[in-house]
């Protein structure tokens, strides 16, 4: 080719063009996307299933290792084509030349190229940092995978029988027996029964945990089968005891009059004894509890009397009429409700102090509290062998089918046990708590008659008391007054009522919480006993099929080690379009990295290194001289030199 004349245009796609650049990108976007789609699929797998010889790692290695491979190829591509753009059609020094081919050869010639003086070449730099931060993308891959261990849930499969969480559609465990029938007299319809009921231990044993147990230790109770340490179940519905407390204070009213007949019997009711003094106070309640003291008792004494304080009155019923907060309760097992002095509270420590002051100018408390059958969704999870459950109570429809009987008839109170009744003997056999859900729902959960009245007789023989005689309370109106049980000199009557209420330290909220322990502990005994009878009909359908953990090692997928293969691949595509888009790229020869090229254009630099022998002085000739290997058709327009400065180097000058 003559000297002057100018290069044939090139095209991108040109056989001597940049297609094998452009394909060579093309194909580390499949690798990188290859790669992307093997780390995807394998994320969160279990280790052992790999399949393969060759591990996961060396895979995503090898496919790394190929898309950089050809990343690479397209920068050192353009890297070595700036070598031509740069010399074409203006003069420029000579080291340069090295420099840039030093570059598109190693990291070593991008370091180098990068810590010179060279003030521009802002293009050409981008090319040095890309192939630098390639050398990062080895150690970054080896990043990507790491190993986890972590719980696996499965289905149980084989570990059904073992993978179970307690959960009861019918419970029946308790019974009544007829210990005497005595028949009627003149004309009336029925029989005078006499039933004896029998509440089963392990009830009973779940009862007297509630009241003295934390919850801590009845939650762990809670019954449940999984062979490993680590199981879940769908949520499911189960029968249950619930527990719901008011405060009724506001329903406090004080006894007009002098009380002193009224505490002499309540008094003596209670181990009381000969009393001193004229005058005494009671409070009351509408459903007739009530608390009375001589008056002048102060803290700490027995009052001027010598007579032993009442600090607290404890009533008791299964009947929801006979609750001052219950009375919507159909399922009522049993309520109490407790009248006690307040503690006082202590403003400069903001503690509640123990009770204290002048009866009857002491302030008093009541908080009624009860346990109800009811119907409990539980979302049950058991994590390093300690089982967690969300509860939710379902909103249900109370039920008592009676079967389609003649003349049906129920003797008794609400749910309330009673000893000797007026009946036919035919009664329902169940009360339902249906789902007010009519499609979709769990239909209804049953309790047997026995177990609602037996468990009723116990709490009914564990809390109560005989209440002061009729004829002691009958001049104080016609509401009866009663009690059930007390807090008298330190000693609760019935016994068992101090697990209920102790003193007035922890006010209203320990009665609840000891409800709430007294619910959760009676509902463990209940879903245990279904587990133990794995009976289809007491089990909810499905409620007890769970899910096994087992801890596995799991491919885990880094994502953060990848944005290196991103962020050099994003900067190859624009080196690249950069390099072919540059306007001088139609002046300079597309000759790249061709080392023919380099000595069919040695002439030109001939005068510059003319007579240089050693390295030392063909750098030295290199730096201070300035060559044009190729003289472009196109000519540089005059004071537009802008532009090519920037983006080439500031040795660039015009022809």
């Amino acid at each position: 080719m003559a000297n002057g004349q100018p290069p044939a245009k090139q095209s991108v796609w040109d056989g001597d063009g940049w297609f094998l650049e452009v394909l060579s990108l093309v194909a580390a976007a499949g690798f990188l996307g290859a790669m992307v789609g093997l780390v995807v699929h394998y994320d969160g797998q279990n280790a052992s299933d790999w399949p393969y010889p060759v591990t996961l790692n060396a895979f995503v290695a090898v496919l790394s290792l190929a898309a950089k491979a050809c990343v690479m190829f397209a920068v050192c591509a353009s890297l070595s084509q700036w070598k031509w753009i740069l010399y074409t059609g203006r003069s420029h020094v000579l080291i340069d030349f090295e420099r840039i081919d030093s570059s598109s050869r190693g990291p070593l010639g991008s370091v180098a190229l990068l810590a010179t003086s060279w003030k521009s070449g802002l293009v050409v730099r981008l090319g040095a940092i890309v192939t630098l931060l390639a050398l990062a993308l080895d150690p970054f891959t080896q990043q990507i995978i790491q190993l986890r261990q972590d719980v696996v849930f499965t289905p149980a499969e084989r570990y059904a029988q073992n993978t179970r969480v307690g959960a009861c559609a019918y419970y029946w465990d308790g019974s009544l027996n007829n210990s005497n029938s005595t028949t009627l007299t003149n004309g009336t319809r029925g029989e005078l029964h006499t039933w004896e009921a029998s509440t089963p231990t392990y009830v009973q044993a779940a009862v007297l945990d509630g009241l003295s147990r934390p919850m801590s230790q009845l939650q762990a109770q809670t019954p449940y089968l999984c062979p490993t340490a680590d199981c879940r179940w769908p949520a499911f519905n189960s029968l249950a005891v619930c527990s719901r407390c008011s405060n009724t204070t506001s329903e406090i009213t004080r006894i007009p009059g002098n009380s002193i007949d009224l505490y002499t019997a309540f008094a003596a009711q209670y181990g009381g004894r000969d009393m001193l003094g004229d005058n005494a106070t009671a409070f009351r309640l509408p459903t007739g509890q009530f608390i009375a003291n001589m008056d002048s008792y102060m803290e700490k004494s027995t009052g001027s009397n010598g007579a032993p304080p009442f600090l607290m009155s404890a009533s008791g019923t299964g009947v929801p009429s006979r609750t001052l907060s219950l009375q919507e309760s159909k399922s009522l097992i049993w309520s109490i409700n407790i009248l006690a002095i307040a503690p006082r509270h202590d403003d400069l420590s903001n503690k509640t102090k123990p009770v204290g002051g002048k009866w009857p100018e002491m302030g008093l408390v009541s908080g009624e509290c009860g346990l109800y059958w009811c119907v409990n969704q539980y979302e049950s999870v058991l994590r390093n062998n300690t089982l967690s459950e969300r509860v939710t109570e379902q909103e249900t429809t109370f039920n008592m089918p009676l079967d389609d009987i003649i003349n049906r008839t129920w003797p008794f109170d609400g749910l309330q046990f009673k000893p000797t009744v007026v009946d036919t003997g035919i009664w329902p056999g169940h009360i339902g708590l249906c789902d007010t859900k009519k499609e979709g729902g769990f239909g209804c959960l049953n309790v047997s008659i026995d177990s609602v009245l037996s468990l009723n007789s116990y709490f009914q023989t564990l809390l109560t008391t005989g209440a002061p005689s009729a004829n002691a309370t009958a001049g104080l109106g016609q509401d009866a007054l009663h009690n059930e049980g007390v807090l008298v000199n330190g000693r609760s009557v019935p016994t068992a009522l101090s697990g209920i209420w102790t003193d007035a330290s922890q006010g209203l909220q320990d009665l609840q919480s000891r409800f709430e322990a007294l619910a959760l502990s009676t509902t463990n005994a209940i879903r245990s006993s279904a587990m133990d009878a794995w009976d289809t009909s007491s089990v909810v359908p499905g409620s007890t099929k769970g899910t096994v953990g087992r801890t596995q090692t799991l491919f885990h997928m880094q994502w953060q080690w990848m944005t290196l293969h991103c962020t050099v691949f994003v900067l190859a595509i624009v080196f690249l379009l950069l390099t072919v888009t540059h306007p001088g790229r139609n002046r300079a020869p597309l000759w790249k990295s061709s080392a023919l090229a380099i000595l069919a254009r040695g002439p030109n630099a001939a005068e510059v290194l003319d007579g240089a022998e050693t390295m030392p002085q063909i750098l030295y000739r290199a730096k201070k001289g300035k060559v044009v290997l190729y003289d472009g058709a196109v000519a540089v327009q005059e004071g537009k030199p802008g532009l090519d400065q920037k983006l080439l180097g500031s040795g660039a000058a015009n022809a």
